[in-house]
This record gives structure tokens, C-alpha cells and sequence, in this order.
């Protein structure tokens, strides 16, 4: 299977990927390929997948076992689409169920982590004030230039 990993990755590039997507891929194929690498891409079983992604399950990452599962899915299509294979191993397995944890943050406790970020150098706190206005994305934020302002 590490073969067909490395083949994979060039149809991601054919595919044009953005380089971010490109990066996240490449760590994730890592993964699959340190631990179901050395079983022949034939050989790869339902089985094979399901206890691939308990891995990440059991840990309570169920987010991560979902984006492996996609990524495992997509690479078996391509290897059908390829003629070697001729049915998706992942198919048959169950997307886990993703919970998301995350909540709004109360303007209360920003203002307590604000005063903290005083303590930071300058440009902290003002990229957190700026954030808070603008609703941008921290990448958004740190790629801000000043020639961006209008």
C-alpha cells in the first residue's frame, strides 16, 4: 500500500490542491502509511480500515477518525478508478459520529483573557482587538498588512 500512498499524493498534486490542503493530506497519508503500509493494497481489508480508525475513536478523536476515513476513502476510489482494486474497503464502514464541543466565547471572560494578553508583547493584544472587530480568522489576522487598510 506505501506504493500506491506515494502515487496518491501525485494525483492530489495533479488535482491542485491548495498547498495547506496539500500539507494536511501528505501528514495524514504519513499516518496511514506507517500503519497499514507494509499490507499489499489488495490485501486491505474492511477490517483492516475499521481497526485503523478505532485508533483515533477509542481516544475520543472522532474528528480525526472521520477525516482519516474521507482521506482513506478517496485514495481506495482512485485506486478503483486506476483498475487495481475493485471495490472501496472503507465503504462499508461507519462515518463516526462527531460532537462538537466548541462554544461562544462570553465577551466576560475575552476581557479577562485581553487583560492577560497585556502582559504579551504590543502586537498580541492589538491582533486580539482586531480580531474581535473585523470577525476575521487568525490566519486572516497574521497575514494583515498595513497596505490592507483602506
Amino acid at each position: 500500500m506505501a506504493d500506491w500512498i506515494e502515487r496518491y499524493k501525485t494525483i492530489l498534486i495533479r488535482r491542485k490542491v491548495s498547498r495547506n490542503t496539500y500539507k494536511i493530506r501528505v501528514n495524514q497519508l504519513e499516518t496511514i502509511k506507517e500503519k497499514l503500509g507494509e499490507i499489499l493494497l489488495t490485501e486491505i481489508t474492511t477490517r483492516h480500515i475499521a481497526e485503523f480508525l478505532d485508533l483515533w475513536i477509542e481516544g475520543g478523536k472522532n474528528t480525526m477518525a472521520g477525516s482519516m476515513r474521507s482521506v482513506l476513502s478517496d485514495m481506495f476510489r482512485e485506486a478503483i478508478v486506476d483498475g487495481r482494486i475493485s471495490q472501496n474497503p472503507v465503504t462499508p464502514t461507519r462515518a463516526p459520529k462527531i460532537v462538537v464541543t466548541r462554544e461562544r466565547l462570553k465577551l466576560k471572560t475575552y476581557n479577562c483573557i485581553r487583560e492577560a494578553a497585556d502582559q504579551l508583547p504590543a502586537w498580541f493584544p492589538l491582533a486580539m482587538d482586531l480580531a474581535l472587530v473585523t470577525g476575521q480568522r487568525r490566519e486572516d489576522i497574521t497575514n494583515m498588512r498595513f497596505s490592507d487598510i483602506l
